[in-house]
């Protein structure tokens, strides 16, 4: 714990009118896909957990094993595999196609089920007394995608949790590749939807996502045009993920993590760029804040990038009446 605090640094303020009211604490780190650190703030040997930012890379035996052509899943269910949506009706029904693809039914998911994150989605099942299913979990896609992973192997497509499965086991030798962390080094735990998270250093993870901009790997490269494609997927209707990719027209991947973690690929020209961000407090809406101030000091914010994702830049904070009573900025 004592290692963790003193690895971080102030990264965002929150005010109330003119004081600062909230100081919000994290490290951030961008690396270029030869290895340099471009910009750190904080320790960029945090570690702390990958959560569901590692969805991309989750999702690489899918497309490895080519069951993506194999049950004919489209551009937006192969972006969908890597998302955390918001359970909007395009997301339910993305969701659904895929496991009519693979003969099953929401029974086979094993993510659990929750409300829909996007409110008018929400009140759409309570106004007409629908129960949420596991197809309205966030992680939906990725568990479809994992269950078509196992189909398409011969793997075992009940036991898909446990972390010896072949498939938990083929991804966490991506998660160790990629980010050029050890096996040995890096700490698994359960996530909220009940798959292994890998918990490794914020550098390393900077590492993977400097790969996929670098757009060395054939597989990561599909996932990466699967997600450019079809951000609205990834994410949901005004999505800070779905928002930065929509501007960054291809060349941006963004993928929020639970526990305000951000990671982002950056294509920029014939290089690779990396970006990870973390609020220790888990406060969700500090990554994008910090997202968008580490693209502007490496040069990488475009004038439509900023002019898309302005309320992201130093959002307003408004009262239960929704006055202007503060804003949000970065702290470095």
């Amino acid at each position: 714990m004592e290692n963790f605090i003193s690895g971080v640094k102030p990264v965002a303020k929150r005010f109330r009118g003119d004081e600062v009211e909230c100081v919000h604490y994290g490290a951030a780190v961008a690396v270029r896909d030869d290895g340099k650190v471009l910009f750190a703030v904080g320790d960029p040997e945090l570690k702390t957990f990958f959560r569901s930012s590692s969805k991309p890379f989750q999702a690489l035996p899918l497309v490895e094993s080519d069951a993506h052509k194999k049950f004919g899943l489209t551009t937006e269910e192969l972006a969908l595999t890597c998302a955390s949506h918001n359970g909007e009706t395009f997301h339910i029904g993305a969701a659904a196609s895929i496991l009519q693809k693979l003969g099953l039914d929401e029974s086979a998911l094993q993510c659990g089920a929750h409300a829909p994150y996007n409110r008018n989605a929400a009140k759409v099942l309570i106004q007409t007394g629908v129960k949420p299913s596991a197809l309205h979990n966030n992680c939906s896609g990725k568990h479809s995608g994992m269950l078509a992973s196992c189909l398409a192997n011969g793997w075992n497509a009940k036991t898909y949790l446990d972390l010896n499965h072949p498939l938990q086991q083929k991804i966490f030798e991506h998660i160790s590749n990629f980010s050029g962390v050890p096996k040995p080094e890096i700490a698994t735990a359960i996530d909220g939807c009940s798959v292994p998270t890998f918990c490794l250093p914020l550098v390393g993870m900077a590492r993977m996502f400097s790969a996929m901009g670098a757009k060395h790997d054939a597989c990561l490269n599909v996932l990466a045009a699967a997600m450019t494609t079809a951000p609205q997927m990834v994410a949901g209707t005004d999505e800070f993920d779905t928002l930065l990719m929509q501007a960054g027209k291809g060349s941006i991947v963004c993928k929020r993590g639970g526990a305000a973690i951000t990671c982002v690929a950056v294509s920029d020209g014939s290089t690779g760029i990396g970006i990870v961000v973390k609020s220790i407090d888990g406060a969700m809406d500090v990554p994008p804040v910090m997202v968008m101030r580490v693209l502007d000091m490496l040069g990488l914010s475009t004038d439509e990038i900023k002019s898309q994702l302005a309320a992201f830049i130093a959002p307003v904070q408004k009262n239960i009446n929704g006055w202007n009573v503060g804003q949000l900025t970065a702290a470095f």
